[in-house]
């Protein structure tokens, strides 16, 4: 938001909704802001509850943790935003110091959430690392006063009006890789080999690629076919530059717009000399819309 705006004569003014907007962070309700998860056990959704006072739009999400070897999970307006559990590590990046052995990892989400007062998200932690794993999870964005809505200019009421209405047509999404045979993350893939993915994009709506994450236990090289038919790069290309991890993923100059109930096709080679565990993530957003309209 401009912190200056110029009036009806022309003349700059300090934009008087910067007093209506304010930074502001969540997390999770109490009594679960820490919530110790048992060693490989699952805990949650817990909630994180927009304040009553406004609505609040989260732009990043950020964790610190004993250890980021965890998946999550995500539940909002009876919807989930991943089709299966997404790695921390892969989606939030971080670094343990050694000092302290404790996690820390935060992302930008490609669309802004939008909780209405009072309105939850529900955030799922299901541990990897083997031992008790305490959990700090933190919402980050802003806050509309909604005892100065009536105050507020023009165009951010208009602002407002659109991500109520829009975020029941688009929403922050995560597709992860499953391995092909157990249905389940992360894709296993034996030393040496050669293995395809299918990747399906609901009937329920589309889905917009921006940006691509990942962890893995070796590495690989890496091809995406367009339903089309179309190969996205002239041969397999490897993972450390096509793949990124959090806050550093790799983007698409281009978003790749999957319209639904169409596939992405995944061909992973190992280039390891042990089966390679790859959490892969592609971070974008589903558009619950047709052609036809919402």
């Amino acid at each position: 938001m401009d912190t200056f705006r110029r009036d009806a004569q022309g003349r700059w003014r300090v934009n008087p909704d910067k007093l209506r907007v304010l930074p502001f962070s969540s997390t999770l309700d109490t009594p679960n802001a820490a919530p110790a998860v048992a060693a490989n056990s699952s805990a949650g959704p817990f909630p994180l509850s927009a304040p009553y006072h406004g609505p609040f739009e989260i732009f990043e999400i950020a964790v610190q943790a004993t250890s980021l070897d965890f998946t999550l999970e995500f539940f909002y307006r009876r919807r989930n935003l991943q089709n299966y559990p997404i790695h921390a590590r892969s989606v939030l990046g971080g670094e343990i110091p050694q000092a302290t052995n404790i996690g820390y990892g935060s992302s930008l989400l490609v669309e802004t959430l939008w909780l209405e007062p009072q309105e939850t998200l529900g955030v799922k932690f299901t541990d990897l690392s083997g031992s008790s794993n305490t959990i700090r999870f933190v919402a980050h964005g802003r806050l509309y006063l909604r005892d100065e809505i009536d105050a507020i200019s023009p165009g951010l009421k208009e602002y407002i009006s659109g991500k109520q209405r829009g975020n029941n047509v688009t929403q922050p999404f995560w597709y992860a890789a499953a391995d092909p045979t157990t249905g389940a993350v992360p894709w296993a893939i034996a030393s040496q080999a050669t293995e395809n993915q299918t990747l399906h994009i609901g009937e329920d709506g589309s889905f917009e690629l921006r940006k691509i994450t990942g962890i893995s236990t070796g590495d690989y090289t890496i091809q995406f076919t367009h339903p089309s038919g179309r190969q996205l790069s002239n041969q397999p290309i490897h993972n450390e530059v096509t793949v990124g991890r959090a806050p550093f993923p790799f983007f698409f100059r281009e978003p790749l717009f999957l319209k639904r109930g169409t596939n992405l096709q995944i061909q992973i080679t190992d280039l390891s000399v042990a089966t390679n565990n790859v959490y892969l993530t592609l971070a974008g957003r589903r558009i619950y819309a047709g052609d036809e309209g919402v």
